[in-house]
């Protein structure tokens, strides 16, 4: 099985990480930094594929995002926990979101998450979290990751210094799938955003919004993700057309950055 193929697995396997992410580059990037941190890892693109390959074979961790299609990872959380008080050992589930907020981690908690981790995921947080809770995470825990952080944002559409960390964490080959993937979708995440403006849907706004912010961070694009989770709060769609407008104009900004920067980072 590739790290990118289905979760269902023909035999238990304790000790596997199970990644539970629908956005492509998403879960590159988990993916990679997983396989960095020396941690074996396997797929679910929604929570109702994660309960089904939890239905079937063993995991130590789940590494669970909480926006999906079909099933996101609350309603997944307390479908898995629910199985388990019929009978069964507790798995550790660490929510990856975004939304970064008090209120956002009591509802991790109450769907019966037992951690947190915010988006774009970072290699030491990621470490950190799993020497908590995977059974060979205090072995596991990586060392020498830790970097000093800029401490104001880059004025240009992307952050060249936050590229670098990527590619320095993810290694040239995956820092340039990630990329990839991110400018391949890019472009239906924006459609999506003014979709969801012009038919005044504060629900699709939200997580169209949502899944751009955390991956906008990801590569750098500051500004962008600042945008996003504007619109990702915004109370009301009857104000959003401005605010959107000048998003697209910034995704546009984005693509000729990364266009420009692929080529040095492997892409």
């Amino acid at each position: 099985m590739t790290p990118e193929g289905p979760a269902t697995r023909t035999s238990t396997h304790d000790g596997t990480v199970l990644v539970v992410e629908d956005n492509d580059a998403n879960r590159i990037l988990a993916l990679r930094l997983l396989e960095r941190l020396g941690y074996a890892a396997a797929v679910a693109r929604n929570g109702r594929e994660a309960v089904e390959a939890l239905a079937q074979d063993r995991y130590s961790v789940v590494l669970m995002d909480c926006q999906m299609p079909e099933m996101d990872g609350l309603e997944a959380a307390r479908a898995i926990r629910r199985r388990e008080a019929a009978g069964g050992e507790r798995l550790p589930i660490i929510a990856m979101t975004a939304s970064v907020t008090e209120r956002d981690r009591l509802t991790c908690l109450e769907a019966g998450m037992d951690d947190f981790i915010a988006k774009p995921v970072m290699i030491e947080v990621l470490g950190e979290v799993l020497a908590r809770w995977h059974p060979d995470g205090a072995r596991l825990v990586h060392q020498g990751t830790r970097r000093e952080r800029s401490g104001s944002p880059s004025p240009n559409a992307v952050d060249r210094e936050v590229l670098g960390r990527l590619r320095d964490d993810l290694g040239p080959g995956a820092c340039g799938r990630f990329l990839d993937a991110f400018v391949a979708e890019l472009p239906g995440r924006e459609a999506a955003i003014l979709q969801a403006a012009q038919d005044r849907s504060e629900a699709a706004l939200r997580l169209a919004a949502h899944t751009l912010k955390s991956t906008s961070a990801a590569v750098g694009a500051s500004a962008l993700a600042s945008m996003s989770g504007e619109l990702e709060t915004l109370g009301s769609t009857e104000s959003a057309m401005e605010d959107v407008a000048r998003l697209r104009a910034e995704c546009r900004r984005v693509l000729e950055a990364l266009e420009m920067e692929r080529a040095g980072l492997g892409a």
